[in-house]
């Protein structure tokens, strides 16, 4: 497939290059993916299946896996290219020839994107890249059948080419139709001197003819004597004697040679006749059962098959059906006598056939006219469906070309919306700046008289509240155009509280508040920093304006077990929100009550744009519960993301030193940790909470270390694991975290020796060095 078609079919399946483009994070999970993937479907789906189970019966599982997984990978990141197309039909070789219907395929293709969102829903990853998964699993699933049926036409010509059953009796029927066309040569010459270069459109040898090469194939494969029922070797030497005579004629009327005209052209007419009866009698026990119309049918389909997939509709609407109606319709030339295209007006009645195809506003009437013999209604029916097929084909095109246009017309408007958003932000940001800095300028001037630097104040205030709106607006115009610009990573949580503290804390310091932020060192989330960090600040700074002078603020942090994620809560004691401006409190341009608007003004969009950031991008959720007169808390629930876990081993200790894992995702306390302990312990180190529970179910350990946050969880999930599994390991939870606060969700655990603060980890290290944990043991 050349890259133009697959261009094409790219575009069929509307898989922009843009979104092809931003499959780079994909590519870097892709093996831990595929591997979740067809895992699940192997032990959900293909296992459970005795339909597709029976193919697991006499192969190598490991190997059949391992390709599987390859291949998952391959379709998902790899450039779609022909090197790509080519990997995709090999596999559908490999489906064809174990026999592999495409119904199944497509059964698999399907389970595998339900899969795919099940996973969307814990996967921030797969969430991102669920759009463009599913149209590269529709469009591979198209790619593989296509293969499938490829490999199947093959087989089909094979069997065409080795010319059995009704094959056969069509190529007599085509062969003694070109005897037909040259005896009417032959007769139109000897009527008229004028047309003798039509002899030199008849072969002189017999083998040469396309009859009489047909004849020799039949003649040295004696199984077909038997299936046609007729005396071959008769119709050779009849088809012999037909090539002599003729060249006798044509010596008379070319070189003037004496002979009889008439009696060699009787002759002719006589063996012509000789040879139709012989075969005719084969030929209409065909035609009785419509054996031959169905063969021609089926050739004209195939035809009219490849043309339609690799040939592109000319703008020349004439030129185009001309062509495709010729060569479809030249299978049954030994059927048609007549065949017509006239357009924008009626055919005469003379026709059997008339068919009326409309392409463009413009009528196209084709008339068919069959030989008086051909008349048959199984003749008709078969040439009336091939138009009708034709007729749909260019009924298929205009809609394609309408479809086309409007993607167009819509492309168009969306760089016009593009455009007119650039310029919305330059033409007004850029003079809201000037106001604002040239105010600043005129403020601090000191020959600037006080009764004046009150009103450049005002217009200093104005101008800051006016661009802050026009910013809003903005933000609301790209969210809704689909155009905000979202680059998620793995990010430090603390970095991002931090740099939300420098805004809010001087807010909360000027109305006297009570303002407390989660302490938080190592927990990593998959997010766009600089928008979750606006949604942090518009849910603070509401909460600090609806919030009474000396009231409190604060944000906390806690995770979800059963959903598997994250809840950030931003909680106030504010004059609280009632059921019914909970109601629309996230609708755009709209603010819940009198109460608000006495306060403050503002566009009503901040709830709006925090909403789509955090579940139309980060795939999380926002809902806020309210008491009014006494407070309002939000909450942010953001998935953990896939991670690409990192586990390593670090063995400089004697060989009888004792084993610990350590779970732990800084870079910093890991190092700390080992260059402490590494002379004295075996040391293992990862980053994830499901890593851990693998290591603890298959290793011994004498010692666990956890961070309170790991990448993917907190520790009291491990905790609750080794309950459930009987695991018995000394574990010490380490935590930048007030140890009162968190002691309570890990109260209970049986492993648990102590909980400490990792600004003492130099001294749980010593702890460990000294053997003080040996002693509790």
């Amino acid at each position: 497939m050349h890259k133009l078609e697959i261009d094409t079919l790219l575009k069929n399946f509307n898989i922009s290059k843009n979104e092809l483009d931003s499959r780079g994070l994909l590519k870097e999970f892709s093996s831990s993916l595929s591997s979740t993937i067809v895992e699940e479907f192997v032990q959900k789906y293909l296992v459970t299946n005795s339909n597709l189970s029976v193919y697991l019966a006499h192969i190598d599982t490991a190997r059949l896996l391992k390709n599987m997984k390859e291949f998952i990978s391959i379709i998902f990141t790899a450039p779609v290219d022909e090197d790509y197309i080519a990997k995709i039909y090999h596999v559908s070789s490999i489906q064809f020839t174990i026999k592999l219907e495409p119904s199944k395929v497509s059964y698999g293709f399907y389970c595998i994107d339900e899969i795919i969102n099940k996973l969307a829903d814990i996967n921030e990853i797969v969430r991102e890249h669920k759009i463009i998964m599913s149209k590269i699993l529709r469009f591979v699933e198209h790619v593989m059948n296509d293969g499938y049926y490829t490999e199947r036409e093959k087989e089909y010509q094979k069997s065409i080419d080795k010319l059995q059953g009704f094959s056969i009796e069509n190529e007599l029927y085509i062969g003694l139709n070109i005897h037909k066309l040259n005896l009417e040569k032959l007769q139109l010459v000897v009527s008229s001197s004028k047309n003798n270069n039509l002899l030199e459109e008849i072969n002189e040898l017999s083998s040469n003819c396309k009859f009489g090469k047909f004849l020799n194939t039949l003649k040295f494969d004696k199984k077909y004597n038997k299936l046609l029922e007729f005396d071959l070797q008769k119709v050779i030497e009849l088809h012999d004697s037909w090539h002599i005579e003729f060249v006798k004629l044509k010596n008379i009327i070319i070189n003037n040679e004496e002979g009889d005209v008439d009696t060699l052209i009787n002759y002719i007419e006589r063996l012509t006749e000789q040879i139709n009866q012989i075969i005719e009698c084969v030929l209409n026990k065909s035609l009785d059962d419509g054996k031959i119309a169905l063969d021609s049918g089926i050739r004209s389909m195939k035809k009219m098959t490849n043309m339609l997939s690799t040939k592109k509709t000319s703008r020349d609407f004439d030129k185009t059906l001309e062509g495709l109606s010729r060569d479809v319709f030249s299978n049954f030339s030994w059927a048609i006598e007549d065949f017509k295209i006239v357009y924008d007006k009626q055919l005469d009645d003379d026709f059997d056939i008339i068919n009326t195809i409309r392409y463009e506003s413009k009528n196209a009437n084709i008339g068919i006219k069959l030989k008086k013999e051909y008349t048959s209604k199984y003749i008709q029916e078969m040439i009336n469906m091939l138009l009708e097929v034709l007729e749909l084909h260019f009924i298929i095109k205009d809609r394609e070309e309408s479809l086309l246009a409007f993607a167009d017309k819509s492309q168009s408007a969306n760089k016009a919306k593009d455009v007119f958003l650039a310029n919305m932000s330059h033409e007004l940001r850029t003079p809201l700046n000037a106001v604002n800095g040239f105010s600043q300028i005129l403020m601090k001037k000191k020959d600037v008289p006080k009764s004046v630097k009150l009103y450049i104040e005002k217009i200093n205030m104005a101008g800051k509240n006016l661009l802050d709106l026009v910013n809003t607006i903005l933000d609301f115009a790209k969210l809704e155009a689909g155009k905000m610009q979202f680059t998620p990573k793995l990010s430090n949580i603390s970095n991002v509280l931090s740099e939300v503290n420098t805004l809010i804390e001087p807010l909360a310091l000027k109305k006297n508040i009570n303002y407390h932020m989660a302490k938080i060192v190592s927990l990593n989330l998959f997010i766009d920093t600089k928008l979750f960090k606006q949604v942090l600040i518009n849910l603070l700074t509401n909460g600090i304006k609806f919030t009474n002078n000396g009231g409190k603020v604060e944000v906390s942090l806690e995770f979800n077990y059963d959903k598997h994620v994250y809840i950030f809560t931003i909680k106030d004691n504010g004059i609280g929100i009632s059921k019914e401006g909970i109601a629309k409190l996230f609708q755009p341009f709209s603010q819940v009550d009198d109460s608000y608007k006495k306060q403050e003004q503002g566009t009503g969009l901040g709830l709006m744009i925090s909403k789509k950031i955090i579940e139309d991008l980060h795939k999380g959720k926002i809902w806020v519960e309210s008491t009014e007169g006494k407070g309002s808390s939000f909450y942010i629930e953001l998935p953990t993301p896939m991670i690409q876990s990192k586990t390593y081993i670090v063995n400089e200790a004697p060989a009888s030193a004792k084993n610990i894992l350590i779970a732990e995702d800084s870079p910093e306390y890991q190092n700390i940790l080992i260059e402490n302990l590494k002379e004295t312990h075996n040391i293992t180190i990862t980053d994830s909470v499901n890593k851990v529970k693998n290591l603890i179910k298959r290793n011994k350990y004498d010692y666990l270390i956890l961070d309170f946050f790991l990448l993917d969880g907190i520790s009291s999930e491990i905790l609750e694991f080794m309950e459930d599994e009987d695991i018995n390991i000394q574990t010490i939870v380490m935590s930048a975290e007030d140890e009162i606060h968190i002691s309570s969700s890990l109260a209970g655990f049986s492993n648990l020796e102590g909980i400490m603060n990792k600004t003492n980890i130099e001294a749980i290290c010593n702890m460990l060095i000294s053997g003080i944990y040996d002693d509790m043991s």
